[in-house]
């Protein structure tokens, strides 16, 4: 692919294929991910008219993070002591809410809350503290929130003059950076998932002299991290979890004791855990939050006037659970705080107050226990909200007034802002319901309670709906601009591969690839001056397109079109290309249309991994095929047996498994260890997802990994050893570099597994393991990176030189070249396993197992794919009576045996489908999933014990995205692999001293030139495989976006179909610079 020259066509090509895809995505994730439109107006009313009188004079909000429902819910509410889902480390640990709720039930209440997906602590912190609901697109900014500008439950306190004391997570300071008083505000590092007891101390340390101050804040709020980080690092099933719960249950219990009678004190999770411990997602262990409300003084409940609607109190059951529960929204919590607190409710809020929290009389109203009607701020309550307080009836009707009141006016208010349009389906049945209860609420006497709490239910499920809104014409746009970009690099594939195979020189090729170069870089400009003048003339600002979005359009479609059309051959017409398109031609490619087509079925996006695990043998049948017809033994049983070593190395990889939860009930976890009562479990709830009860490797892994660390280079080496280009740098290289680097990416994951196993005293040895850990991660990515890289650009080469005497009677000497039949692909091998390394120190023990089969099946492919080569070479050469050529056996001058033949330019699409779906298959197989509670954030403190930029996020994505890379990489070497320089006579010269003595002239070594073209096709195949999937994720996402699922399935497949096409493209740049390298020291060594 690459000359001497780093600058070349080839690389402009890849750039200019990258921006294009930037630009497609950038469209369509624009039109498809929006967010909402936060309005900045606040509630206020100076008489005190919008909210209630006080109950309590301050509150102290305790949020303990991942705190799931059935952590403090009682029997029978959880699941029961004798069944398989019951775990005593996580279950009856944390008791003091419940027993509080049997002993005081009008004031303790115990909730199974919702909070919205994603269920991500930035987003739920938003939620609590404003009532509003997240959109999908919010989950990136988890790790780089910014200020809530929305009016908020914090917002109120500090309008009305109240006080905030702040401790814990310091993902609250990012989002409320001047709210707190600096001197009640005790921040702590939120992402250091391997310190359980930091932020939990400090929290500790600092709450109770805030409860035992005379000068208590009016809010108090603490963020507990613990429960969250030990289900992150170990899971629920741990010990640690229930010692994280007993600490918990003690440090609630003393709070209890501190609080003063006019104190609320709220306790929640902000969001639950699957069974691994992680959450992001949706699943309803993950949407299962724990809520507890205690009122030390004042009775909140009254039984004695009756029983609350039933319509108003919805139930449900927590997984595997023998009784259903009292069920909330979490955002609830925000008007019904608020009210309690004689605060206004937050403009944006679509929370409904908890009725059992008002459900006394309005007479009966404990303002003697707080003193008068006392407000924030002193502000006494107008005498005419006075006298309607005091009429007669539950205090539930004043409180759902002033709430359906406040969401009908956000509502009011986003109609007539510039996103008003979204609420044009929803708009007719709320106003419908609104009127409906309109007339009934000016005089709340009445208890037409559920007319009232159907409106703000009403009012969510619109918004909920309202923000999967998308912008269809950027959409289409982007559809558009993924489509040409498709059709062009397919388009220019074809006319690259048609000149390299009908000129001799790279020159020709490279030549006319210029030429369409810049044919696309007119276009480019052209189609952005279209673009902006377009955007001028049809204003279409308004629809949601603006000049930027119609200019990243015109100008990739408008290149890509000019590329394409200037690509074509002469006398091109369609009936004539599909004359040449035989039936065995797509036969090949139904592999490859299956997979695409399978994305606008959510069943089959489910399976996926079960899919491509499939689809993957079944790509080699067309290459058994071409075996079984070989016309030697050597190359039949060459072919047949790499593609069976192929198959079992597939097989073996299935063996590893992690778990959608909608694959319920067949599959089983096996990535991670189970604990006997998971080893029992038959899964057979419909509710459970079959996760794994730790996030530890099990047994089999902590002996595997080991093992294939040092078995690996070994068996890459013996690939090497069949055409004898383990020489040179390839002699030291397995043994010094790869041994090494690979044993401490293992010893880094032992001794994590040493430590969260609970094999040693974590409090007696945990500093040590850190340090060596740490010390053996930074190892194992330094090793390769910087010694193994310096090698490897100084002395890429594999070859070995070896001189003698010539025989059979000739004078002179003669040279052999060991190495030189794989003079290209053996270096690049060397190469690519730099990149290896780095992926195999991110994955986990099982993964690493699993990257070495890869790895394995990935040189036993390339085998295949040259022995097929070998097989189409000779039956070429029967078809052109050239037998003769092949049959040519012999030495050289340089050392190179066997016949002189290349088919390098006519590979085949299909070709680099077994490569792209080995990919696939390792990343499934590596422990992820295309959803979000997949992500392995232990893989982020590989290099540090904290979040450390821009180390963290990188070796989380190297873990996440590692083994797409990795392969799509070693794609570059099935363009190169067993494939030697070529030696032909540039010119007929001989010196004086050649021709006195009658010496035939020497032969000169050239690169081959093929051999470049052909990498470069395989880049252009890989580039559109991933492509396609793109395209049919995001034409399935855009169709289906009403869809029930679309954010549960089609939208995170949408988004690793994303990443798989940028890891392609780096993929693409990697193999450019791999093989310019390569290409250079060769010519250098080879023309001395």
């Amino acid at each position: 692919m690459p000359s001497n020259r780093f600058v070349s066509p080839s690389l402009f090509l890849l750039l200019w294929i990258t921006f294009v895809h930037l630009a497609g995505i950038y469209l369509f994730t624009t039109g498809f991910l929006l967010t909402r439109l936060a309005l900045t107006n606040v509630t206020s009313c100076v008489d005190g008219s919008c909210t209630l009188p006080a109950t309590h004079k301050r509150a102290v909000i305790l949020i303990v993070d991942s705190l799931r429902f059935d952590f403090i819910a009682p029997a029978p509410f959880i699941p029961s002591s004798n069944s398989t889902e019951f775990s005593a480390h996580h279950h009856s640990i944390l008791t003091l809410p419940s027993l509080l709720t049997n002993a005081h039930p009008r004031n303790s209440f115990i909730f199974n809350s919702y909070p919205d997906p994603p269920t991500t602590t930035l987003q739920r912190i938003k939620g609590l503290t404003t009532g509003s609901l997240p959109t999908f697109v919010d989950l990136g900014s988890n790790f780089g929130g910014s200020e809530i500008e929305e009016d908020s439950l914090i917002g109120q306190v500090g309008m009305k003059g109240g006080e905030i004391g702040f401790m814990g997570d310091d993902t609250w300071m990012t989002v409320f950076p001047d709210t707190f008083n600096v001197n009640m505000t005790w921040p702590y590092d939120s992402f250091n998932v391997e310190d359980l007891h930091t932020v939990d101390n400090g929290v500790i340390t600092h709450l109770f002299p805030l409860l035992e101050s005379n000068k208590a804040p009016d809010l108090i709020i603490g963020h507990f991290l613990g429960v969250d980080h030990v289900g992150h690092r170990v899971g629920p099933f741990h010990p640690s979890m229930n010692s994280k719960l007993q600490q918990m249950n003690a440090t609630l219990s003393h709070v209890v004791d501190l609080l003063s009678d006019d104190t609320l004190l709220i306790v929640l999770g902000d969001h639950g855990m699957d069974n691994s411990g992680d959450h992001g997602g949706d699943g309803e262990l993950e949407t299962s939050a724990a809520v507890w409300i205690y009122s030390k003084g004042i009775e909140l409940f009254d039984d004695h006037i009756g029983s609350i609607p039933s319509e108003l109190v919805p139930y449900t059951t927590f997984p595997n659970a023998e009784s259903p529960y009292r069920h909330i929204q979490q955002i609830d919590l925000v008007p019904t705080i608020s009210l309690l607190l004689g605060l206004p409710i937050p403009f944006n809020n679509l929370g409904s107050v908890i009725p059992e929290l008002f459900w006394r009389e309005i007479g009966s109203d404990p303002d003697s226990q707080v003193g008068e009607s006392w407000s924030w701020g002193g502000i006494r309550k107008s005498a005419k909200l006075e006298e309607d307080i005091n009429q007669d009836g539950p205090l539930l009707t004043r409180a759902l007034h002033l709430n359906a009141l406040q969401v009908h006016t956000y509502l009011d208010t986003y109609r007539a802002s510039s996103s008003g349009a979204e609420l044009d389906d929803a708009w007719p049945g709320l106003e419908s319901t609104w009127h409906k209860i309109d007339a009934r609420i000016q005089n709340f006497r009445s208890h037409h309670l559920v007319d009232m709490w159907n409106y703000t239910r009403l009012a969510l499920s619109s918004c909920r709906s309202m923000w999967a809104q998308f912008n269809p014409y950027l959409m289409i746009l982007g559809l558009i601009s993924l489509s040409t970009s498709l059709l062009s690099t397919c388009v220019i594939y074809m006319g690259i591969r048609r000149v390299a195979s009908s000129f001799p020189t790279e020159s020709d090729w490279e030549d006319w690839l210029s030429a369409r170069l810049w044919q696309a870089v007119r276009g480019f400009a052209g189609g952005a001056t279209i673009g902006f003048l377009v955007s001028l003339a049809l204003e279409i600002q308004g629809k949601g397109v603006d000049s930027l979005d119609c200019i990243l359009f015109m100008a990739p479609f408008t290149s890509c079109i000019m590329i394409a059309v200037h690509s074509l051959p002469k006398n091109h017409t369609v009936p004539k290309a599909l004359s040449m398109v035989s039936m065995s031609d797509l036969i090949v490619f139904i592999p490859f249309f299956l997979h695409v087509a399978a994305f606008f079925s959510n069943s089959f996006t489910f399976w996926e991994d079960r899919i491509v695990a499939f689809l993957l043998p079944s790509s080699l049948i067309p290459h058994i095929l071409t075996g079984v017809r070989a016309p030697t033994a050597r190359l039949r049983g060459r072919i047949l047996g790499f593609a069976g070593l192929t198959a079992v190395c597939v097989r073996l990889m299935a063996v590893s498994t992690i778990c959608r939860e909608e694959q319920h009930p067949y599959c089983h976890v096996t990535f991670y260890s189970s604990t006997s009562s998971t080893l029992d479990n038959e899964y057979t709830s419909a509710v459970v997802p079959p996760s794994a009860s730790s996030s530890f490797a099990p047994l089999f892994a902590l002996v595997g990994a080991p093992l294939v660390a040092l078995a690996l280079p070994i068996a890459l080496r013996l690939f090497l050893r069949q055409s004898k280009s383990d020489q040179g740098l390839a002699t030291v290289w397995f043994s010094w570099v790869m041994v090494p680097s690979l044993s401490c990416g293992t010893g880094y994951w032992l001794i994590e597994y040493v430590e969260t196993a609970g094999v040693v005293d974590e409090s007696e040895w945990g500093t040590a393991l850190r340090f060596c850990r740490t010390f053996l991660a930074r190892v194992a990515f330094g090793w390769p990176t910087i010694v193994g890289g310096a090698l490897w650009w100084n002395y890429p080469l594999c070859i070995s030189v070896l001189a003698g005497e010539a025989s059979g009677g000739q004078s002179g000497r003669q040279v052999t070249i060991l190495g030189f039949a794989n003079a290209y692909g053996a270096p690049y091998l060397l190469f690519w396993t730099i990149t290896f390394s780095l992926v195999w120190a991110a994955t986990q023990l099982t993964g690493q197992i699993i990257l070495g089969l890869s790895a394995v099946a990935l040189m036993s492919i390339l085998e295949v794919l040259d022995g097929v080569r070998d097989v189409e070479a000779v039956e070429d050469a029967f078809k052109s009576n050239k037998l003769s050529e092949i049959l040519q056996t012999g030495v050289d001058d340089f050392g190179v045996t066997g016949p002189q033949h290349d088919n390098s330019t006519k590979l085949k699409f299909t070709e680099i489908s077994s490569l792209v779906l080995l990919a696939l298959h390792a990343f499934f197989r590596t422990g992820h999933q295309s959803t979000i509670s997949s992500i392995q954030w232990k893989s982020a403190f590989l290099l540090s014990s904290t979040v450390t930029y821009p180390w963290s996020p990188g070796t989380a994505i190297l873990n996440s995205f590692g083994p797409l890379w990795t392969v799509g990489a070693g794609a570059g070497l099935a363009g190169v692999w067993l494939k030697s320089p070529r030696s032909f006579v540039l010119s007929p010269v001989r010196d004086k001293k050649s021709e006195k003595n009658h010496q035939p002239t020497v032969p000169t070594l050239s690169t081959n030139d093929q051999n470049q073209a052909s990498i470069l096709l395989y880049c252009l195949c890989l580039t559109m495989y991933f492509l396609a999937i793109l395209l049919t994720t995001s034409l399935s996402a855009a169709i289906l976006r009403r869809h029930l699922m679309v954010w549960k399935v089609f939208a995170p497949r949408w988004m690793l179909g994303v990443v798989g096409v940028l890891v392609g493209d780096v993929s693409t740049i990697s193999v450019y610079i791999g093989m310019w390298r390569i290409q250079k020291m060769v010519d250098k060594t080879l023309r001395r």
